[in-house]
């Protein structure tokens, strides 16, 4: 059919079996119309590639799961109830990561009630995209359920309605703003996993129990219609895994905003407050955490920026303060606090600040001299050679022209743990050569933050180059931690090169950097100890082997692992908590993996991916593939973690487990020992290898045999 379904009075059902489905030739959307006082039952299945809207004031119930809108068009609610009632997933979102979803349009008269339930979108939004409060309806539940959104082109979203009652608020995408526009008032979590959620003009999230950036962004906003001084409750935890936090005052007005406690779990997370004018009237922000902490063991970090002006100045200024003041070392937060360009310290009352700012603590010299200074922070404008050994607290070089720190060979220990690199120059290279960099004590050790901060997001050529080795203190174990301001979600070009046979042993860690590996021949760059990508790039370049064998390098959020040439590793582990690049492992040549694949997610907008060609050496592996889930609830069951675009040679039985989807997605896969598909677990086969006689040698299958579970999906 092409036309309409009405109920004009009394309950009606569309039974269990039946099929309503759009004409073939026809491009017409179809209507569910139920009047006041009836209602619509539908327990048969509606299929359509169209939009489908339900209007009038009466109540539909879906009680078996629906297949209509197979394409990217919207469901468009514009009057009276409409539950969910098929359990997780009655609608049918759409399928794929390249293309938008089923969308929610939903009007000032309507409700969604979820039922409990967990449910996919593409957009939500108010119909027209209409953008202020009360432009949307009611999403609710009676019990807990959970909201997901997906939507991947650049078109801000506007919600102008309401979310209430125990629902958790999951939100994806790769380059979408969505914004809030009334208060929201359910009290499950906050999840945003990629895009940004700006909350303006009436906008509050009063209910909601916890907050979640994962790699994604929130903004409070009070540059439209008010400034409202409580828009998340004070008391909600914030976690941030490279997240960014961002307050923006009103311009002539004074801005206030307190949250709960602040912890930065992994990657580099962004805490910005921004005043609305520096020119002219009151312009004040102030920004209250409850406190900072900090998981033990952690190797993220916290930049403290502000949009306009000097963060941390009486008066006219824009001000972060936490209640419980953290304690400073040498004056630093840590060297893992960094405040726009410097190092970032506290004063009570005025807040976070940099060094050297008007109130707060200064460096303690301008020029790098050998001899042990184990108290201060250096801060050099240019180059520098060293003539001995050197012990500082800190060292930043925030320069205009290309400084070089030549170490002369001799070794530059920060024992509080910090480099720091900064400009604001395009076509700079920062260099540290000839010598060894290392942290902590001595037999103590600790952690070296290489904190490189372009600021730039375009291909302006600002760069860092470490020749210099980085070793353990005397046996004291050292991990190192390189940092910068433009992750995988910028153009790249603004990189840190590593080029040494490093020696350190506990470990490395990439938090939203580009790290280009430029190591000679027969050069290990990145010693035994571990692995981690935390929304960033490491690029291999001219020659293989600078990664250590035996490392498992753990992919978080979008990170890109680019190799070249025959490398081997230990296995690889996909952690995909979010993030809006592809998390991808590139083998270049050929990758052979002496260890298994582990893929998880909670990310509907991106799906982890390897390419090139993959060798199991001959041996049986185990290829663990995790659903697509938040908290235990599957929130795509049709997205498969991890897609293996490579070719797989050489390999015994490969047994797929985990519970989720594993997509294999290359036709002259050729190994002959086949799959095995754990009950539970699924394959999706995309493509096929038709030989011209015979038995087929290759297919994304290989040549083996497909064994199936019980209860495992293909």
């Amino acid at each position: 059919t092409a036309g309409n379904i009405l109920v004009l009075s009394g309950t009606a059902t569309i039974s269990a079996g039946v099929v309503v489905q759009s004409a073939a030739a026809t491009t017409y959307d179809y209507a569910l119309n139920v009047a006041d006082g009836a209602s619509l039952n539908v327990a048969g299945t509606l299929v359509s590639a169209y939009n489908l809207p339900k209007g009038l004031g009466g109540s539909l119930t879906f009680s078996a799961r629906q297949y209509f809108n197979t394409a990217t068009n919207a469901f468009t609610l514009t009057g009276g109830t409409t539950m969910l009632a098929g359990g997780d997933h009655t609608l049918f979102p759409g399928q794929g990561v390249t293309a938008n979803m089923q969308s929610l349009a939903i009007g000032p008269a309507a409700t969604l009630d979820l039922g409990g339930t967990t449910q996919l979108f593409g957009y939500v939004r108010s119909p027209n995209n209409n953008a202020y409060a009360g432009s949307g309806g009611v999403i609710t539940s009676g019990t807990p359920a959970v909201l997901v959104s997906r939507a991947i082109s650049g078109t801000t979203e506007n919600f102008g309605g309401r979310i209430t009652g125990p629902v958790t608020y999951i939100q994806a995408s790769i380059a979408n703003t969505r914004n809030f526009y009334a208060d929201n008032t359910y009290t499950g979590a906050t999840v945003v996993t990629g895009g940004a959620l700006q909350l303006i003009d009436e906008a509050r999230l009063s209910g909601t129990s916890a907050i979640a950036l994962n790699y994604g962004n929130l903004t409070l906003s009070n540059r439209g219609t008010l400034d409202l001084g409580d828009r998340i409750p004070d008391a909600t935890p914030i976690t941030m895994r490279g997240g960014r936090l961002e307050l923006l005052g009103r311009v002539n007005g004074l801005s206030l905003e307190s949250i709960g406690t602040v912890t930065i779990a992994a990657g580099v997370n962004q805490i910005s407050n921004g005043i609305g004018s520096i020119t002219s009237g009151i312009n004040a922000s102030d920004l209250t955490l409850a406190s900072l902490d900090r998981p033990e063991g952690s190797a993220s970090k916290v930049l403290f920026r502000v949009a306009t002006g000097t963060l941390g100045l009486i008066g006219n200024a824009a001000r972060t303060t936490i209640t419980a003041a953290p304690p400073l070392t040498n004056n630093l937060i840590g060297p893992w606090a960094i405040a726009s360009r410097e190092w970032a310290s506290y004063v009570p009352g005025l807040g976070v600040g940099q060094l050297n700012t008007p109130g707060f603590a200064g460096y303690d010299a301008t020029a790098l001299a050998a001899g042990s200074n184990p108290t201060q922070n250096v801060r050099l404008t240019a180059g520098t050679t060293l003539t001995g050994d050197a012990t500082v607290n800190t060292l930043a070089d925030n320069y205009t022209a290309s400084p070089t720190v030549a170490l002369g060979g001799f070794t530059l220990t920060a024992a509080g743990g910090g480099i720091l690199l900064a400009t604001g120059t395009d076509n700079t290279t920062a260099t540290i050569s000839g010598g060894t960099l290392t942290a902590g004590s001595a037999g103590v050790g600790g952690d070296l933050y290489l904190s490189f901060l372009p600021y730039s997001f375009t291909t302006n050529a600002r760069r860092a180059a470490i020749s210099a080795a980085v070793a353990d203190n005397a046996g004291g174990p050292v991990r190192l931690v390189v940092s910068s301001s433009d992750d995988t979600s910028t153009t790249q070009g603004n990189t840190v090169t590593l080029s040494a046979a490093n020696t350190y042993t506990g470990g490395t860690v990439v938090n939203a950097a580009q790290v280009v590996l430029g190591g000679g021949v027969g050069t290990v760059v990145i010693p035994a100890g571990g692995l981690t990508l935390n929304n960033s790039s490491v690029t291999m370049l001219t020659n293989a082997g600078q990664i250590a064998s035996s490392t498992v390098p753990t992919l978080e959020g979008g990170s890109i692992l680019t190799l070249v040439g025959a490398n081997s590793l230990a296995g690889v582990v996909f952690d995909n908590r979010g993030g809006t690049a592809t998390p991808t492992l590139a083998t270049g040549g050929t990758l052979t993996l002496n260890g298994g694949i582990t893929a998880s997610s909670m990310n509907v907008a991106t799906q982890a991916t390897i390419t090139g060609t993959v060798d199991f050496a001959g041996a049986a592996r185990t290829i663990t593939v995790n659903p697509v889930a938040y908290q235990g609830r599957t929130i795509n069951p049709w997205l498969s973690s991890l897609s293996i675009d490579a070719v797989v040679q050489n390999a015994g039985q490969l047994t797929v487990t985990g519970g989720g989807l594993l997509r294999l997605n290359n036709s002259t896969s050729t190994f002959s020992g086949g799959y095995e598909v754990a009950s539970g677990s699924g394959v999706i086969v995309n493509g096929s290898r038709t030989p011209a006689t015979g038995t087929p040698t290759a297919g994304p299958l290989g040549a083996g045999t497909l064994t199936l579970g019980a209860n495992s999906r293909q």
